[in-house]
């Protein structure tokens, strides 16, 4: 497993020193002996009017809001499923977990269809409300509620005059903290490489992801309507440039992402 995730990564960072001959005429997994890393970097920043920083900020944003909301929506509907006993409470439960079965593939036209009677085409919000509602991590913090958050310490509290509001917003998220942060980090790496829902519903290169705007590029490089310009260098680097906040996120919470794991996979 780790070689399968590293020999890509490998061969990204390698191939980010080089220039376009280099990439063509010379190892990939080995640096050449003319190495321009900087160089890229600095016309990673420079093409197209230095559009790839807005497009590293675009992603950030609607990673950043797109996983808060969907940790949030994920806590409500989890304290509501292992808190509260109600009639058809698992039979709703595992319909909503039936939705993880559906291509997102499949959901892309209706989506697409509800974005445009809401008149949000070709706006931020397009890309950030379907990231706000993940089933998968209902499910998980559903689980780590059950496990971590004992059903004495919910009725302790109303007996000693705690309302709802309070029991979610100052006794759980402490306890449930780890499970917050798990859910908040896969959602922020979805939505991060969201490619298909941005494609769809924006035509604004000024609003691109930065998933979007690389495959801009890279069409450009492939197309005879480019002019000839070379853009593989860049490309490279930029997508080397792109993965550093996912890698940094992971170093900060990876103990936070394997005990969140371990905990949610115990029901």
């Amino acid at each position: 497993m780790a070689i399968y995730v590293l020999i890509p990564l490998e061969w990204v960072v390698v191939n980010s020193t080089k220039s376009n001959g280099d990439i063509f005429s010379t190892f990939g997994f080995w640096f050449s002996s003319h190495p321009q890393f900087f160089e890229n970097v600095a016309s990673v920043f420079a093409q197209d009017g230095g559009i790839f920083s807005r497009w590293m900020l675009n992603s950030i944003g609607y990673a950043a809001i797109g996983a808060l909301g969907a940790t949030v929506t994920s806590y409500l509907g989890a304290y509501a499923f292992s808190v509260w006993r109600f009639k058809g409470r698992d039979v709703l439960f595992w319909i909503i977990i039936g939705a993880m079965m559906i291509p997102g593939t499949a959901l892309a036209v209706p989506i697409f269809q509800l974005m445009g009677w809401l008149g949000l085409i070709n706006s931020p919000l397009a890309v950030v409300l379907p990231t706000m509602v993940s089933p998968f991590g209902l499910y998980l913090l559903r689980t780590y509620l059950d496990a971590s958050v004992p059903a004495e310490m919910i009725d302790a509290a109303r007996v000693d005059g705690a309302g709802e509001t309070r029991i979610l917003t100052t006794m759980i998220p402490p306890v449930a903290r780890t499970g917050l942060a798990t859910v908040f980090l896969l959602m922020f790496v979805g939505a991060w490489n969201s490619y298909l829902i941005p494609l769809l519903v924006l035509t604004d290169p000024n609003l691109f992801p930065v998933t979007i705007g690389l495959n801009d590029w890279n069409r450009q490089s492939i197309s005879p309507l480019a002019g000839g310009e070379i853009l593989y260098p860049v490309i490279v680097t930029a997508s080397l440039l792109a993965a550093l906040p996912i890698m940094v996120l992971f170093v900060m919470m990876h103990r936070q992402l394997r005990s969140g794991l371990a905990m949610g996979a115990v029901r």
